[in-house]
């Protein structure tokens, strides 16, 4: 009988750690929950407020929207008179990977939209707002104004 002791210590330590572990894991699944539901109403605002810059300049047929005061996330895309000034940071560089974990198969249709801006500043140079919008510029605006729609709705799911 002198084993009871040693054996019912033991069983104290496994079922303790156990416990533990469950109540770690529990704990650290709630606060990524809670960090994703932040980023997601923070990125849901900022692709809303590019899906209205951008449907602005679609229904303008000029560039202004879009370049004053500029699309979060474009690094070339600025009226002129803003050059050299401060952007404020987009919330998708700093926030993605706290929603990364919860998109799973739906990752490339909230990250479209930002490769579609990057695309924008790369081949449409643009600094004048009142430049009418060419073909091709209406066509890649209206496929952004698509993306940010998509996405939008899949991050409002996540919030």
């Amino acid at each position: 009988m002198d084993w009871l002791a040693p054996t019912f210590g033991l069983l104290g330590v496994i079922v303790g750690g156990v416990l533990n572990a469950a109540v770690t894991y529990h704990s650290d699944r709630r606060r990524a929950r809670a960090a994703t539901i932040v980023a997601a109403r923070l990125l849901g605002d900022e692709l809303r407020i590019t899906q209205s810059r951008v449907g602005g300049a679609i229904e303008l047929g000029r560039w202004g929207p879009v370049l004053d005061p500029g699309l979060p996330y474009s690094s070339g895309l600025w009226a002129v008179e803003h050059r050299g000034g401060e952007r404020q940071a987009s919330v998708w560089l700093s926030m993605r990977k706290d929603i990364a974990p919860f998109l799973r198969d739906q990752w490339g249709v909230v990250a479209k939209p930002f490769l579609l801006i990057d695309g924008l500043s790369r081949y449409f140079w643009v600094n004048d707002p009142s430049r009418t919008l060419r073909d091709d510029e209406h066509a890649a605006l209206r496929e952004l104004g698509g993306a940010l729609s998509e996405a939008i709705e899949v991050i409002d799911r996540l919030a």
